[in-house]
């Protein structure tokens, strides 16, 4: 829809809907004014209507307390119950009490009799005025009695029936009743009934209008109907039920679905409700004129805005079809194109920003051509940095292949380590073996003195020669004692090459993760370093404590030999008894001796595996050192190379975006086109 159509429809729909609005809007006043009008005179109608009815009631309950006070009367009904009172005192007191009946009744046009129904309900012992049928009995009519008598002297009014209290009157009535109470003889008590004709509340109510079709009615707490206009109602539900706690006036709905508006007030005396009631459609009959009017309002706007909108077509909406027009032509390329600028009005002013705007955009294209430019200069600037990219590449590449040749390397230096650890395992077993040796034969050689310690007297002549040879031995035996210190020594520097070996290791781990993603094989390479690392301080400790024990056996050995020296001299008196004793402690220590060679040797193999395992951790280190150098250095050309690829990736994002734009920008536009072309191509303004 043209821009044309679109300001005529909206002129049209914005006068009628104003219309419209504004008579609705009128409308729903005007009624909301006169519903609160009629609401109020309802109110104030009803009220005095109830007002009217609380005094006939009001003058009835005088009545029934007059009837209590009336001495006369009370003496009579205390004469009347005595026993034993004669037929004819009984005529002339019930004489009495119906002639005060009947002038209540006569009295008051508005009654349709008087009764004094005795408590018991048997209408031979009540009275009544004349014309006045007799009382039936019947459970309804018990109840309603007892209920009277409860309320203790209190006045009961009963609604409208339409037979009476007693269902033997000829038209509705509703009843007002008061016991009449004797403190001094309780069987003088009677229930005064004034049966009131319910036509008698018609001429009160006569003069209240609640509008065409209102209803007056007189409701009970309960819903049912006490007084209506249509007897056949009485006793029946209302048809507008006031809801509890409603407002003086309200709006209901009655059986039909119909709108009604209602009004109520409550009787002070008998406790009903005066209730009136009204179809709403009714009071607002009037305001449906202004419908019509708003009606006609509505047409002559349809015609006002049919002239507005065709010379708002005219004067606005042409110019800016012929401006679009210009525009289409722009945005096909041609940027000569020029609009008129005739008028002085708002339409003059676009057309003169619509001139500039292409002058801009004209100059705008010759910029994006130099800018081409631009973008092929930086592209050579991007080729040569690719270049640059490649040839980091190729390090990073050459230093990844040092390190994984490092990797192997120590990877084949741990298996070294390893296998010399075994060897250091199997060189311990061995000692341990000869430990046990030296001790059997200590144990035999213990013996075999003791066996020979009568006979040592007799050697004197050997002392010189044992005793030598018990010096050798001792001198052998401190030997291996330094021996077995020294290799102490060397676990212990073994021990403190592992824990330097164990740091080296995690300093490795820390410079791998530092490398980012390149050191994580590395970092694998790190950790095995770290594990064999511990695994050899394992089993050094484990030497450690094997050599400990050597040491303490060769002690005893030693302390052994120095008790056993002065014994030597008491061997000399006795050689010759004791040369077949010495030549088993002869045996015995060579024997001795043989563990003791096999213990050492043991030891110079251990000496021998400690030296490899040395070599082999220095291996090790000098991989590490060699490997955390190549990482590194990788890791420094890998942030190069990573800063360097992420300008080159987004300067190569830009230039491509950059390119594609300048290409379809280019295009679609011409700048190099005459200015009579330019004007023979854009339409006539």
């Amino acid at each position: 829809m043209s821009v044309g159509k679109k300001l005529f429809t909206t002129i049209i729909l914005t006068a009628v809907a104003l219309s419209v609005a504004l008579g609705l809007v009128s409308y729903q006043v005007a009624k909301g004014l006169i519903m609160d009008q009629v609401s109020a005179a309802s109110t104030r109608t009803i009220a005095q209507a109830a007002d009217k009815l609380d005094f006939l009631f009001a003058q009835y309950e005088a009545t029934a307390r007059q009837w209590s006070v009336n001495q006369e009367l009370k003496a009579d009904l205390e004469q009347r119950s005595k026993p034993g009172l004669s037929e004819y005192d009984k005529n002339q007191i019930a004489q009495r009490i119906v002639r005060r009946l009947d002038s209540v009744v006569a009295s008051d046009s508005r009654l349709l009799g008087a009764r004094l129904v005795a408590k018991s309900g048997v209408d031979a012992e009540s009275y009544h005025s004349a014309g006045v049928p007799a009382i039936r009995s019947g459970d309804e009519i018990r109840a309603g009695l007892d209920g009277i008598i409860a309320k203790d002297g209190q006045v009961v009014w009963l609604p409208t029936r339409k037979r009476g209290f007693f269902g033997v009157n000829a038209e509705p009535t509703m009843t007002m009743a008061k016991l009449l109470k004797n403190l001094n003889n309780r069987q003088a008590e009677y229930v005064l009934m004034l049966e009131i004709k319910d036509k008698a509340l018609t001429p009160i109510l006569a003069n209240v209008e609640l509008g065409d079709g209102g209803i007056l009615s007189v409701v009970a707490p309960d819903g049912t109907l006490v007084h209506h206009a249509d007897a056949a109602m009485i006793g029946e539900a209302s048809p507008i039920r006031v809801p509890k706690g409603a407002e003086a006036t309200f709006y209901a709905d009655d059986e039909a679905g119909s709108r009604q508006l209602a009004a109520h007030a409550e009787l002070k005396t008998a406790g009903w409700s005066l209730l009136g009631y009204a179809p709403v459609r009714e009071f607002v009959r009037e305001t449906d004129r202004l419908l019509y009017i708003t009606l006609a309002v509505a047409a002559v706007a349809v015609l006002a805005s049919l002239l507005i909108g065709y010379g708002a077509v005219r004067l606005i909406a042409r110019p800016i079809v012929r401006l679009c027009q210009l525009m289409e032509e722009g945005g096909r390329g041609h940027l000569r194109v020029k609009a008129e600028e005739g008028r002085k009005d708002e339409i003059g002013r676009l057309a003169q920003s619509f001139n500039k705007m292409m002058d801009q955009i004209r100059g705008l294209a010759e910029q994006s051509n130099r800018s081409a430019l631009e973008v092929a200069r930086q592209a050579e600037e991007l080729t040569r940095a690719s270049r640059r990219l490649s040839s980091s590449s190729k390090e990073i590449a050459a230093a990844t292949q040092e390190i994984a040749s490092g990797a192997a390397n120590l990877a084949s230096e741990a298996e070294k380590g390893s296998g010399w650890t075994a060897r250091v395992g199997g060189s311990v077993d061995e000692v341990a073996r000869a430990n046990g040796f030296m001790e059997l034969a200590a144990a035999q050689v213990r013996e075999a003195s003791d066996e020979g310690t009568e006979h040592m007297r007799l050697l004197l002549g050997k002392t010189d020669e044992t005793e030598r040879m018990t010096r050798a031995m001792a001198d052998k035996i401190g030997g291996l004692r330094k021996s077995a210190e020294s290799v102490r020594s060397v676990l212990e520097v073994l021990e403190q090459m592992t824990k330097q070996t164990n740091i080296l290791s995690l300093n490795a781990a820390i410079e791998a993760s530092r490398a980012g993603a390149a050191g994580r094989g590395f970092a694998v390479v790190a950790d095995e370093i770290r594990k064999l690392a511990d695994q050899s301080k394992q089993s050094i400790r484990h030497v450690a404590g094997i050599t400990d024990g050597i040491r303490r056996e060769i002690g005893d050995a030693a302390a052994a030999l120095d008790a056993a020296s002065p014994l030597f001299a008491e061997q000399t008196a006795a050689v010759r008894e004791a040369a077949v004793i010495f030549g088993k402690v002869k045996e015995q220590m060579e024997g001795f001796a043989s563990g003791i060679r096999s213990s050492a040797a043991s030891v110079a193999e251990l000496a021998q595996s400690r030296d490899a395992l040395l070599d082999t951790i220095e291996a090790v280190g000098a991989v590490v050192q060699q490997t955390t150098a190549s990482t590194q250095e990788v890791a420094s050309i890998s942030a190069a190379q990573e800063a360097e690829s992420e300008a080159l990736v987004a300067l190569s994002a830009d230039l491509e975006r950059l390119s594609a734009s300048l290409k379809e920008t280019l295009l679609a536009f011409r700048v190099e086109e005459s200015e009579a072309e330019s004007r023979e191509q854009a339409p006539a303004s």
